[in-house]
């Protein structure tokens, strides 16, 4: 998961499988709260939710508390197609977008890693393009679900 402070600053936030039941309860988007007794680990691996350093690890006596709302802010920041398509951004961190649903492939059952996944393929469209005359222009991503 990803989690935001006041300033807007995101981190990646971990939950062991054993204790999702314990924490997804408490735990709403949008809804502030106090986090205390977490551990801080450097972040890796190829891709990444954030560009912060670290991660948060939730362990077993992480205490989720209320908290007054702080903001109203989902602190998204979308990314325009452009700078995705001339590979302008750091390719290692996720990244915010917003398009139109142009085409959905069908669900795959695949393996990776020796474990079985599924991958659904889709496209979206630029809002820029949207109302573009000229169709051939419209700028179209393919993502992939894991």
């Amino acid at each position: 998961m990803v989690l935001a402070d006041e300033q807007g600053v995101k981190i990646h936030a971990t939950v062991k499988k054993d204790l999702v039941t314990r924490y997804a309860p408490k735990l709403t988007v949008g809804e502030w709260k106090f986090i205390e007794k977490f551990g801080v680990t450097p972040a890796s691996g190829h891709f990444r939710p954030t560009s912060h350093l670290y991660k948060m690890v939730f362990h077993n006596d992480t205490a989720v508390l209320p908290s007054e709302s702080i903001s109203e802010s989902n602190y998204l920041a979308f990314v325009k197609f452009k700078p995705i398509l001339a590979r302008e951004l750091k390719t290692y961190t996720l990244v915010d977008v917003i398009g139109q649903v142009v085409n959905i492939g069908e669900l795959m059952n695949l393996e990776a890693n020796n474990k079985p996944t599924t991958k659904l393929e889709f496209e979206l469209r630029d809002d820029k393009y949207m109302f573009n005359t000229y169709i051939q222009h419209y700028r179209f991503f393919k993502f992939y679900m894991y």
